[in-house]
């Protein structure tokens, strides 16, 4: 059986046209906890760093808000924080669904014996990105999240794709939309690779791929994708 491991944002989850983008969230951010955009910024800008960015900086989410934000006497607390992010970053005003067709495709997968995980460079914390995807009706088909916000790793790190791939596998499939972030990386330690942004029929060819027809990429090599 194999493995397929999806990237979340533009893969399996997608954004309304008109979803905040990055710049915009120190705003929102603000505005939720009643502080100067100033302040936010102090705390949200190296959240994006850590957890998004191209450099090596990579610091779990929580940590970054105490750090920055959560500290003296007028400091909001952690809690008041992380529901701010959810306003600012997360999906409070409905502005994420579920890509069209993935949840049929996941459905699928497991049904024929794949197992299933998440590989997402985010700023959500485990438990917003488990409320989103339960809020998209996309989380129990995971057996596993891999997630940037947690200071273990962010795309395109070699070493986090191998966190997600411990394991005895017959391929291993990566599923996402950025060459640069999810598929080259992956392609290079031997798993196939879907394009959502360029495959004609992007579910058709995970299916195909999940079966072990239609490589994209060489063969896994003998230690490759069988971590412990």
């Amino acid at each position: 059986m194999a493995l397929v491991v999806f990237d979340c944002f533009d893969t399996v989850v997608v954004s309304a046209p008109d979803a905040p983008r990055a710049e915009h969230w120190a705003g929102l951010f603000a505005r939720h906890l009643g502080i100067p955009v100033a302040r936010a910024q102090r705390a949200i800008y190296p959240m994006i760093t850590s957890c998004l960015g191209d450099g090596a900086m990579n610091l779990a989410t929580e940590d970054v808000l105490r750090r920055t934000l959560c500290r003296g006497a007028d400091a909001p607390s952690l809690s008041e924080a992380l529901a701010a992010l959810w306003t600012a970053a997360g999906n409070a005003d409905g502005r994420y669904t579920a890509a069209p067709g993935v949840a049929g495709l996941l459905a699928r997968l497991r049904a024929e014996g794949h197992t299933l995980r998440l590989l997402s460079n985010c700023i959500l914390t485990r438990e917003q990105m488990t409320h989103l995807l339960r809020d998209l009706d996309l989380f129990e088909p995971f057996d596993e999240l891999h997630l940037s916000s947690e200071g273990v790793g962010k795309k395109p790190d070699p070493a986090f794709f191998r966190r997600a791939a411990t394991g005895v596998w017959d391929r291993i499939v990566m599923v996402g939309d950025s060459v640069e972030i999810d598929l080259t990386a992956a392609g290079q330690l031997g798993w196939d690779t879907v394009d959502v942004l360029t495959e004609p029929d992007p579910w058709g060819a995970v299916l195909d791929r999940a079966a072990g027809a239609g490589s994209s990429s060489t063969p896994l090599p003998e230690k490759v994708g069988r971590c412990s």
